[in-house]
């Protein structure tokens, strides 16, 4: 069963790296063709602009994956009858199928902002790596993958598609008003999904699981290293909280 998954991961991460290096380009030169051969023109001019076109490409796959990634882990956390009752050790095919789609693309953006990080930034590195080796460290333990804790952190991609319709607006060059609705439909749903759901709910839940002595389950260095590492998504989610009511209110 792990070669099966295994071998899902790498066809998930290799179809990342096709939608970024083939499909986005030529998406982009049909919906948008004067604004992509501008950013890419500057790009091939100048190094210093590379980071613009990158981040364009990268526009796709990210809401292609978000919009699988809330599909599949409002699937599990709400319809998985497996992974409801029995939240630290339950195990089904739609997880299995999550683990593979999302493992896939972790690899991929964390390959991509470690190769771009001066241009891209070191924060979407640091959401890429997290997020990476959380769902490594839920693949490692199949007697407790805490499957459906793992799902309801994936729930936060479901305010991504929003922001990304935000951005594809501006780069239209589309109205204020059209604009500015967007921002606020993001920020919206951001907060709904990452502050109510994720800070409120999800992680409580996971930290409770962690913690728990019923779950003696979890290997000690599985919980000690999710302790250790959801209290940065945490923050993280507080942060671009901030970020977004500055861009929604002033």
């Amino acid at each position: 069963r792990r070669m099966g998954v295994l071998t899902m991961v790498v066809a998930s991460a290799s179809g990342w790296f096709i939608v970024y290096l083939a499909i986005s380009p030529l998406l982009s030169l049909l919906l948008v063709p004067e604004t992509y051969f501008k950013v890419k023109n500057r790009a091939e001019e100048s190094p210093k602009y590379l980071g613009e076109l990158v981040d364009w490409n990268t526009k796709l796959p990210t809401f292609i994956h978000a919009l699988l990634a809330t599909y599949l882990a409002s699937h599990c956390c709400f319809f998985d009858e497996d992974l409801i009752n029995y939240k630290v050790t339950g195990y089904s095919d739609t997880w299995e199928v999550t683990l593979a789609v999302t493992c896939g693309f972790f690899i991929w953006d964390t390959i991509l902002h470690l190769a771009y990080v001066k241009t891209l930034g070191n924060l979407m590195l640091i959401h890429a790596f997290l997020g990476l080796i959380t769902y490594l460290i839920c693949a490692a333990s199949p007697e407790a993958p805490m499957a459906w804790h793992a799902c309801s952190m994936l729930l936060f991609e479901a305010s991504t598609p929003l922001m990304i319709i935000r951005w594809f607006l501006i780069k239209r060059q589309s109205s204020a008003a059209s604009i500015q609705l967007a921002t606020n439909a993001f920020g919206v749903s951001f907060f709904i999904v990452r502050m109510l759901w994720g800070n409120l709910v999800a992680f409580p839940m996971i930290w409770g699981a962690l913690t728990s002595p019923r779950h003696s389950l979890i290997p000690a260095w599985k919980a000690s290293l999710l302790l250790l590492l959801t209290p940065p998504m945490c923050l993280l989610n507080i942060y671009w909280m901030y970020r977004i009511s500055r861009r929604m209110f002033l």
